[in-house]
């Protein structure tokens, strides 16, 4: 099969003929229609996540996507071959006290399409059954590739906040994740939202899509007058220091700060004034089976479209220029057409 490798030696992508993955008995092999690319590959290329990754010579990328089952073990039950799917982004043990609890995002034996094991940047990639989800005839591939990795982290970050009707919300970001968390805002009917971004193709993009009040991230990001004590809830989908560093600054008392964007770096925290003005920290990894559920119905139904967000399609043989349209943060979701 054709796989799309990346080099840590030579920091190229290239696409080569690779072995078709063999199957468990309790997997299925996909064939892969639309696999999409996301920021957190960045971090395993060359950042907080690189030393996670499964091989530290040539890698095949990828988390988010959807296909066709080509192959199934002797031990699934409830696919066949020929049925549409799409897939978490990561896979649980099912089996431990988080997972019992369907919090499966909280599994200590998880691991990560495209990090602990091969991704999805191929043509086929072996898949427990666990982490499969039928995907209905009416909902696109292209769609199906948003259902986890997006649509259900914003169900899951906005479900962990537990906002009241009426609170002033900033998100920090307007890359895929930010697009979709405000999108869903929007469909549940939070009005007073604004969007930092400092890229302004992300501030048209985030405009078009939401039509929120953008402000420049630099600003928010430099924790400016006009900004501070203005907002009940932040939600941090970048992942840059300078917007963590900034967001309780923005923040009124009893206020809070959902940290969804990935980064490792420390920042300062200045205990006194988080404890004296009852600031709440939230961290957020991921979904969990029923945020999963949750977004297939929103999309089913015809509650939330996601189609804009998607604002780039290439073949696996334009990965680099791929990989280089989303390092520049010039676009919002990139996919492979496959």
């Amino acid at each position: 099969m054709k796989a799309l490798l990346y080099n840590f030696l030579t920091k190229k992508f290239t696409v080569k003929n690779t072995p078709l993955p063999k199957i468990k008995g309790d997997e299925v092999l996909i064939k892969i229609k639309i696999s999409a690319l996301c920021g957190t590959d960045l971090h395993m290329i060359d950042g907080p996540l690189t030393e996670k990754i499964y091989s530290k010579k040539e890698i095949i990328l990828g988390h988010s996507f959807s296909g066709v089952i080509s192959k199934i073990g002797n031990k699934v039950k409830n696919f066949k071959e020929g049925d549409r799917v799409f897939v978490s982004n990561f896979v649980w043990c099912g089996k431990c006290r988080r997972c019992k609890e369907k919090k499966e995002n909280l599994c200590d034996d998880r691991y990560i399409f495209g990090m602990e094991s091969p991704g999805s940047h191929a043509q086929y990639l072996n898949v427990p059954e666990r982490a499969l989800f039928p995907l209905p005839k009416d909902i696109s591939f292209e769609e199906g590739s948003l259902i986890c990795d997006l649509l259900a982290l914003a169900c899951h970050s906005i479900k962990k906040a537990n906002l009241l009707p009426g609170q002033k919300i900033i998100i920090f970001g307007a890359g895929p994740v930010g697009l979709a968390l405000g999108t869903l805002l929007k469909n549940y009917g939070f009005g007073s939202i604004s969007v930092a971004e400092p890229v302004k193709y992300r501030q048209r993009l985030a405009k078009k899509i939401f039509n929120f009040a953008i402000v420049d991230g630099k600003k928010t990001a430099g924790g400016q007058e006009e900004f501070q004590n203005q907002f009940d809830v932040a939600f941090e989908t970048s992942g840059a220091r300078r917007a963590i560093q900034a967001g309780y600054r923005l923040l009124k008392r009893g206020g809070k700060l959902v940290m969804i964007g990935v980064q490792n770096e420390n920042f300062n925290l200045n205990a006194l004034k988080w404890v004296s003005r009852e600031l709440t920290l939230l961290g957020i990894f991921n979904f969990d089976s029923q945020d999963i559920k949750k977004s297939l119905g929103l999309i089913r139904n015809k509650e939330i479209n996601l189609s804009k967000i998607i604002t780039h399609r290439f073949p696996l043989a334009k990965g680099a220029k791929a990989y280089r349209l989303l390092k520049n943060r010039r676009s919002g979701r990139i996919v492979f057409v496959i």
